[in-house]
């Protein structure tokens, strides 16, 4: 009779460059005049809330409900954006981009009859 012994074994995954933070957005491009909602989530169970969100490295927003809302989103909001949670880190950059629609323009011929 011969006995097995049991071993278990665990991995770790270790991602120097992960954050436990993530910037949820839509997907690119958005079009102008859209509403864009920024939702900043933690991967790891965490209960505040608190975000501060950026645009190109300057602060422009801050959520104690962790989400961002763009109204009628223009050229303009184009940008690298990234957010913070207190106490649990910071996002990556993800980069929005902002689809510009031409409008048809029309043009009407006036006739003047005498």
């Amino acid at each position: 009779m011969t006995s097995f012994e049991s071993i278990q074994v665990e991995f770790f995954i270790t991602c120097l460059s992960c954050s436990a933070v993530i910037l949820e957005g839509p997907k690119s491009p958005v079009l102008e005049g859209d509403t864009v909602t920024l939702l900043c989530r933690n991967r790891m169970p965490f209960f505040n809330l608190t975000a501060d969100f950026y645009k190109d490295d300057i602060l422009i927003n801050s959520s104690n409900t962790g989400s961002m809302i763009i109204d009628s989103v223009s050229k303009s909001d184009e940008g690298l954006y990234r957010c913070n949670i207190y106490g649990a880190g910071e996002s990556q950059e993800s980069w929005l981009v902002v689809k510009v629609i031409d409008k048809p323009v029309y043009f009407f011929k006036q006739y003047i009859f005498y």
